[in-house]
């Protein structure tokens, strides 16, 4: 039987191209998708002025406390490079 690799792999794309038709494309999922979401309605409570302002102090505290680690981190990485630096010239030194 010398042609049926080729029969069967031909009945293989066939069965590939019919399940290809009947598989919906990406972007009628998405149109779908978008169709059901867009009929929800949010509800966003409206914030009294306090709260806006505990927020933001929050916030406030957060970002100062954000970049202090950073530049404590930033800091830290420098004084190892720095140091490593000294220790390897230190090191070079010695052997000449």
């Amino acid at each position: 039987m010398i042609g049926a690799g080729f029969i069967a792999d031909m009945a293989k794309k066939m069965k590939q191209n019919s399940a290809l038709l009947r598989r919906k494309s990406y972007f009628e999922m998405q149109k779908e998708s978008n169709k059901k979401a867009s009929h929800q309605k949010i509800k966003i409570p409206k914030a009294s002025p306090e709260q806006l302002k505990k927020y933001k102090a929050k916030a406030h505290h957060d970002n100062k406390n954000g970049l202090t680690a950073a530049i404590l981190k930033t800091s830290l990485i420098v004084i190892f490079i720095l140091a490593f630096g000294l220790l390897c010239v230190i090191l070079i030194s010695k052997r000449i």
